[in-house]
């Protein structure tokens, strides 16, 4: 036998074998864009042991002896309750002295009158709900504004938007270029339907559904729009998601610029056409 002491609430735990202790918690992974693999640490779990014992039916010479069938009343009592009890631990490996839910227990008549016992208890901690004011924490820079609704009804609409009007440009040298302080170019605009998803190609922007403009302000690539208006309560609000997202955006903008200039080509071809404005020569 094992040289423990086990008490759990009013009972002694006799001739005990092993107590096996577990904890752990959870780590998410995450894979940075060039920069390798990084862990995010969870809440830990709850602690949880295994006491396995031989209680008796009959009397031994042992401190604190109940039979077996007391034992496993008083266990079942604990069962039903939702109250946690005090488990004492004395060891070896030192001391344990904590509030505890039995989870459950099972029993094995190893021969009559004798029997091997596990008992399975989890840590307590009861849950709270903080009533205090909770001090105001400012954000640091500038807390960003909640972008401007669009709704595109048709490609014109989109092209004649987004695009700088024909009056912009001079010809200089038979070709034309834009006048100094000319509109925003599409490709440089970027907007966002609230859900994660961002439009800076003039073909992609999606016609007849509501949209927001972010190019010139604070939204965090990735934020839902509840999360970005949270955002102005809760500055930590979504950093640990949104930063990973906002990298794989760098990279995908990236991508999408050849793809974006041919769009451009193409939806000024298309607000030429539509409104009927001459080719300069």
């Amino acid at each position: 036998m094992g040289n423990y002491k086990v008490y759990l609430g009013n009972l002694t735990i006799y001739q005990v074998s092993a107590v096996d202790s577990d904890a752990k918690r959870d780590l998410a992974v995450y894979d940075g864009v060039e920069q390798g693999k990084f862990p995010v640490a969870k809440n830990p779990d709850l602690h949880t042991w295994t006491v396995s014992c031989e209680l008796t039916a009959n009397r031994i010479n042992v401190d604190g002896w109940e039979p077996a069938q007391d034992i496993f009343k008083e266990l079942d009592k604990m069962m039903q309750s939702k109250d946690p009890d005090r488990l004492v631990m004395v060891g070896d490996c030192g001391k344990v002295s904590e509030l505890v839910l039995v989870k459950g227990y099972s029993q094995t008549e190893k021969y009559e009158g004798v029997y091997s016992v596990k008992l399975q208890l989890t840590q307590y901690k009861e849950a709270s709900v903080r009533t205090q004011d909770v001090p105001y924490i400012p954000r640091p820079g500038k807390v960003p504004e909640m972008p401007k609704e669009v709704v595109f009804k048709s490609t014109a609409d989109v092209a004649q938007a987004l695009m700088p009007k024909w009056s912009d440009y001079t010809p200089v040298g038979g070709n034309n270029s834009p006048k100094e302080g000319s509109a925003i170019s599409a490709y440089r605009m970027t907007f966002t339907d609230g859900q994660g998803n961002f439009y800076t190609n003039p073909n992609t922007i999606p016609i007849g559904k509501t949209i927001y403009n972010i190019t010139s302000n604070g939204y965090v690539p990735g934020m839902t729009k509840r999360e970005y208006e949270a955002s102005k309560r809760s500055p930590s609000l979504g950093n640990d998601k949104t930063r990973m997202q906002r990298e794989h955006h760098v990279e995908v903008e990236a991508k999408r610029t050849q793809e974006t200039f041919n769009a451009m080509s193409k939806a000024i071809e298309e607000y030429r056409v539509t409104q009927k404005v001459p080719i300069s020569r």
